[in-house]
């Protein structure tokens, strides 16, 4: 599965090691946007070869680009206005018109419309085409549909029931294609989630505590099922992405619950999705969900923004399609947008959070927290009772192979000894 057949939410990072240690967060910091900010994208806008973060403000109606250099601080780029009754929601970036360059697609929630905006490679953005979808949008996802090398993308309509399939047929133009969906659609992905070569579409139904399954049918989208989530929880957002590693697309869903925070995930495999794997943190009310590998592990973690807990929740993906860990990230009032990318430089992907109330952005950016060759005993330091621990695996295979020949002997021992604190 390429890249460009997920969300472009879901980011990857070069894989350092095998294992983790959990994510690490290693600095916070904050900015100010505008006013009520409801929506943040990663990318590089202006092609400096650094991650720059676009934020959606409410007034006067707009997106506000923020530059960065590479090192996590960033200073105020250009504004694109959106029109003051827009009702400017959530944003995605991607490249929609295939020039090479990261564009943006912004829900005008008051409008019942999508903005795609082309940007000229300087972060400088143009409105490419204005679409109309349903009312209130939320939870895009955008990924290459129907394989033809051009970004489409969807949108979960909430006060009409519907999702919105935007098809890109290259040149600018665009097609919408709506679908009757469950009550309340809170967000929709792309995903083949059946096997058979073709992306089909899942959608949240808030109202119904429900996921809504589409199939792909030559092109066509056909109801397929509805997987029932739980009476003590509400679906909002989803996203797509290989999430144990077997080749297959599975499904992650964050869900709000009486009792707190949830995350759901669903494995791919042939003919369906699995059962649910359930994350659970106390409190907080999760909003919108990113995936990217936050830890250097080389698997995809997840972020969620919660609204209620006034943070970003950061969980860690096991290598298996289950998520643990959290890692609580103090953020503004109301945290109602998060998205994943590489903001400093750093192997490790980070992290961008907005909050309404308070009009501030959170930036955090993440460090790899990979073990260290030899420590076997996991104690964050090589000594003796490592080497004991290797001497007493002598001939054997098993955690002393340091070196993965089958057997621990002398090369193990020299690299133990190498890394000795």
């Amino acid at each position: 599965m390429s890249v460009k057949t997920v969300s472009t939410t879901f980011v990857t990072a070069t894989m350092a090691a095998a294992a983790s240690a959990g994510i690490t967060v290693t600095s916070t910091s904050t900015l100010s946007p505008g006013l009520a900010p409801s929506g943040v994208a990663i990318a590089d806008f202006n092609g400096d070869g650094h991650g720059d973060i676009a934020a959606c403000i409410d007034a006067p109606g707009g997106i506000r680009i923020m530059l960065g250099n590479g090192t996590g601080v960033f200073t105020m780029g250009g504004f694109t206005t959106l029109g003051a009754n827009a009702g400017a929601g959530e944003i995605v970036s991607g490249d929609f018109d295939g020039n090479g360059t990261m564009d943006l697609a912004a829900i005008l929630k008051n409008q019942g419309a999508v903005r795609i905006l082309a940007n000229n490679g300087s972060a400088v953005f143009t409105t490419l085409a204005t679409l109309a979808t349903g009312e209130d949008g939320s939870g895009p996802s955008t990924g290459d549909l129907d394989r033809d090398g051009d970004l489409d993308m969807v949108v979960a309509n909430s006060a009409v029931d519907t999702v919105s399939v935007i098809r890109n047929n290259g040149g600018g133009s665009f097609t919408v294609i709506e679908l009757a969906a469950g009550a309340d659609p809170r967000g929709a992905t792309f995903g083949d989630f059946d096997g058979n070569g073709t992306m089909d579409i899942a959608s949240t139904s808030h109202d119904d505590r429900s996921v809504v399954l589409f199939r792909n049918v030559k092109g066509a989208f056909t109801p397929w099922t509805v997987i029932p989530i739980s009476n003590l929880m509400r679906p909002q957002d989803a996203k797509s992405a290989d999430l144990n590693a077997d080749g297959r697309d599975d499904l992650a869903v964050a869900a709000k619950g009486d009792a707190g925070s949830y995350l759901l995930t669903y494995l791919g495999g042939k003919g369906g999705l699995g059962a649910a794997s359930t994350f659970f943190e106390p409190d907080g009310s999760p909003i919108q969900l990113a995936l990217g590998d936050l830890d250097c592990d080389g698997d995809i973690d997840a972020a969620m923004a919660d609204a209620h807990g006034n943070r970003a929740l950061l969980a860690e993906n096991a290598g298996d399609g289950t998520f643990g860990n959290a890692v609580l990230v103090a953020a503004g009032l109301n945290t109602v947008a998060v998205a994943i990318g590489n903001l400093d430089g750093a192997q490790s992907l980070d992290v961008a959070a907005v909050s309404s109330d308070d009009d501030s952005m959170t930036v955090a950016l993440t460090g790899c927290n990979v073990p260290i060759v030899g420590d076997l005993d996991g104690d964050g330091l090589v000594g003796p009772t490592d080497l004991a621990i290797l001497l007493a695996g002598w001939g054997q295979s098993g955690a002393s192979d340091l070196d993965g020949d089958g057997f621990t002997g002398g090369s193990d021992l020299a690299t133990l000894l190498a890394n000795w604190t």
